[in-house]
């Protein structure tokens, strides 16, 4: 059975290479696959960012802004901050130490600070 396929894909083969005139073929064409290959090649391919920098920004003034807000409620007034906010019917007895807001503005901070300096650094690696 399998004598009787490679005999079929034998002959069809035959005839695919007897209709195929390699004298067609331009003298230069070898030249221009591989000139056409280069050009592809050279193309710079162009950066778009998976987050755009609007989307930045309004993270980032929306971090500002409770950042501002922690410090002009929180730090005035002895209670929590839930408090000032008027959801202790949700969370009434729900407070933060003044050492997990530290720890968390500080959290925030060496974030902010470092997303820069591995982007920048990334930047830099992958250059060509």
């Amino acid at each position: 059975m399998e004598n009787k396929k490679d005999e079929h894909l034998d002959k069809l083969m035959q005839s695919v290479f007897s209709e195929i005139n390699t004298e067609e073929l331009a003298p230069d064409f070898t030249f221009e696959v591989m000139s056409r290959i280069e050009a592809e090649t050279k193309k710079e391919l162009v950066y778009k960012p998976l987050v755009p920098k609007v989307v930045w920004v309004i993270i980032l003034a929306t971090l500002l802004f409770w950042v501002g807000y922690l410090f002009k409620h929180h730090f005035v007034s002895d209670s929590g901050w839930f408090s000032s906010l008027d959801i202790t019917g949700l969370v009434p007895s729900f407070q933060l130490s003044k050492s997990v807001t530290y720890t968390v503005l500080l959290f925030a901070l060496m974030i902010c600070i470092q997303v820069p300096l591995l982007k920048y650094y990334f930047d830099k690696r992958f250059e060509v």
